[in-house]
C-alpha cells in the first residue's frame, strides 16, 4: 500500500526509501571494495603439547557468585564464589563491560602466563587479579 495519493503508484516515501538503500549500499561498497578475507599460515613443524592449560576469566559482563564449582564432562570449572556470612566480604569480584582471561600452561615443570586484556578499566583487572588466589601477577613469569 502506497502512503501517497499520486495515482501511479509510486509516492514520495518509496523514492526516498529506495534512495536511502541505494546510498546505504554504496557506502558499504566503497568501505569494503578491496577487501579480501586473511587466511591463517600453515603451521610449520610440531604443535607443542602441554600436561595442563587453564585459562581463568578475570573480567567480564556478568559474575556467577552464586554458582558453586563443579565438573562439567571432562571440564572442571571451579568459580570464586561469595562467602555466605553476616559480614561483607572483604574484595569482591567487579564486572564490566569487557574480557580479560588469564591462561596458564604447564609442560613438565615449566609454567608459561598470558593475559588477554580487552577489558573496560584498569581498577578492575587490578582488583579481580589481586581478589584471586590463583593469579598473583608479582610472582608468576609472564610470556
Amino acid at each position: 500500500m502506497s502512503h501517497s495519493s499520486d495515482e501511479s503508484g509510486i509516492g514520495r516515501r518509496d523514492i526516498l526509501c529506495s534512495g536511502g538503500s541505494a546510498i546505504f549500499s554504496s557506502l558499504i561498497a566503497a568501505l569494503l571494495g578491496g577487501a579480501k578475507p586473511a587466511r591463517a599460515q600453515t603451521i610449520s613443524g610440531n604443535v607443542a603439547e602441554i600436561d595442563r592449560a587453564t585459562v581463568r576469566v578475570v573480567t567480564d559482563n556478568y559474575h556467577f557468585a552464586l554458582s558453586p564449582s563443579g565438573k562439567i564432562g571432562d571440564v572442571e570449572v571451579g568459580r570464586i564464589v561469595f562467602p555466605l556470612s553476616d559480614q561483607p566480604p572483604e574484595k569482591v569480584l567487579l564486572s564490566e563491560f569487557g574480557l580479560s582471561m588469564h591462561l596458564e600452561t604447564q609442560r613438565g615443570n615449566e609454567t608459561r602466563n598470558v593475559l588477554i586484556d580487552f577489558g573496560y578499566s584498569s581498577p578492575t583487572l587490578l582488583n579481580n587479579t589481586t581478589s584471586s588466589a590463583s593469579i598473583r601477577p608479582s610472582s608468576t613469569p609472564w610470556c
